[in-house]
């Protein structure tokens, strides 16, 4: 037994050790509560993000174009289409080039990782308030997530929309031999996320979340599942290409702005 559940308060309880970073071998508690499965307090991290991108992550492009069209999907027929968008944790700027693209209107923040496809779109430079925060492959990073997530939610004029990704697993927390996610070897994933610790973490920042297709919307008031799940699922290829039609991609406004900018500076 290792302290309470950092998402509702319950009691931690050891589940399994497992070795992480190929050397240390550390326990994981779940939350008999809601769910959650956590690791002890990740000492190591600071080893894991000498290189932020894990080797490993070969899909990462992959993803982020599928997720990109998703979440483009999503905002453009479920949210407010025209609001801007502030991407958390965006890493090197894939997703946030990937929604102007697009045609949404996204903003990069990550102090830890050379922002490299966005540059010019910082949140420095952005608006001081934006219609909903994107955090994709974020929440497994912290043990913690609430913090980082009110702090994001700060950032949003009400209601607040956070659009999240994470690997769910189907309760009980499977064997440490059974989920590639859990990625000891990397070391930088430290809390896992069942269907009911996703809701209860929505419950103690006030909102709902509603998953499909791999997107946890924590908002409220309701989204409207049905269209979600079409426009993220089957339909997504020609959902998210209807939203780039509408609302015009910004790929070559975007480099006209940044071509101007750098003309000033001369």
């Amino acid at each position: 037994m290792s302290g309470t559940c950092p998402i509702c308060d319950g009691e931690l309880t050891r589940t399994f050790e497992a070795q992480v970073l190929r050397r240390y071998m550390v326990g994981f508690y779940v939350c008999r509560e809601c769910g959650y499965l956590c690791s002890e307090n990740p000492w190591w991290l600071s080893e894991a993000y000498r290189t932020p991108i894990a080797i490993s992550d070969t899909g990462i492009l992959r993803r982020n174009a599928a997720v990109a069209r998703r979440i483009a999907a999503l905002i453009g027929w479920c949210l407010d289409a025209k609001g801007s968008y502030l991407d958390v944790g965006g890493g090197h700027g894939l997703l946030v080039r990937h929604l102007r693209d697009h045609g949404i209107d996204a903003w990069w923040d990550d102090p830890h990782t050379e922002n490299l496809f966005a540059r010019g779109f910082e949140a420095s430079n952005g608006p001081a308030q934006y219609a909903g925060v994107t955090a994709v492959e974020v929440i497994e990073h912290l043990r913690d997530p609430l913090p980082m997530l009110r702090a994001a939610m700060a950032r949003c004029r009400s209601p607040a929309v956070l659009i999240l990704t994470t690997e769910v697993f189907i309760e009980p927390p499977p064997a440490p031999s059974l989920w590639r996610y859990y990625a000891f070897a990397d070391g930088q994933h430290v809390g896992f996320h069942c269907q009911r610790s996703l809701r209860a973490l929505a419950t103690r920042l006030g909102l709902r979340c509603h998953s499909r297709n791999g997107l946890h919307v924590l908002a409220d008031p309701v989204v409207r599942l049905p269209l979600m799940r079409l426009v993220t699922g089957r339909l997504n290829h020609f959902a998210a290409e209807m939203v780039r039609c509408r609302l015009g991609a910004l790929t070559l406004e975007d480099s006209l702005r940044m071509g101007r900018n750098d003309s000033d500076a001369v």
